[in-house]
C-alpha cells in the first residue's frame, strides 16, 4: 500500500465548487512494484528524447544524467523482464551513443528515436 499525503480533490457540481478536507492520508491499493515499471518506461523515454534533442548544447549534463538514471533504477531492484531490458538498453545501447558526439550525429539520434518509439507502443 502507498500513502499519499497532502492530496486535495477539487470538483464542481451544478455550478458549486467543492474541495475535500483531508483528515488522514489517502491509501492506494497499488504497490510500488506495480507502477515502477511503467514509471521507468516513461522516465527512460523522457531522458532519451531530451538526449536526442539537446545533446549539442548539454552533452556533459546529459551524460551525467544518464549515469545517475541507470544507478537510480538499478538500485530499485526491479526484476520484471521489461524493466531489466530497459535498464540494459540504457546501460549498453544508449550509453554507447554518448561515448562520442560523432556517434550521436551518425546513428545515435536515429537509434534514440527508435527506442522511444518502441517503448511508446
Amino acid at each position: 500500500m502507498t500513502k499519499l499525503d497532502g492530496l486535495t480533490l477539487r470538483y464542481e457540481s451544478h455550478g458549486e465548487k467543492f474541495a475535500t478536507l483531508m483528515t488522514a492520508p489517502v491509501t492506494t491499493g497499488v504497490a510500488p512494484q506495480e507502477f515502477l515499471p511503467t514509471l521507468l518506461r516513461f522516465k527512460a523515454m523522457d531522458l532519451m528524447t531530451r538526449m536526442e534533442r539537446n545533446y549539442r548544447d548539454h552533452w556533459d549534463e546529459l551524460k551525467a544524467e544518464l549515469v545517475a538514471f541507470i544507478q537510480e533504477w538499478r538500485a530499485k531492484g526491479l526484476t520484471d523482464a521489461v524493466s531489466e531490458g530497459i535498464i540494459k538498453n540504457m546501460e549498453n545501447q544508449v550509453s554507447e551513443t554518448m561515448v562520442k558526439e560523432k556517434y550521436m550525429e551518425k546513428w545515435g539520434e536515429h537509434q534514440l528515436r527508435q527506442l522511444v518509439r518502441s517503448l511508446n507502443m
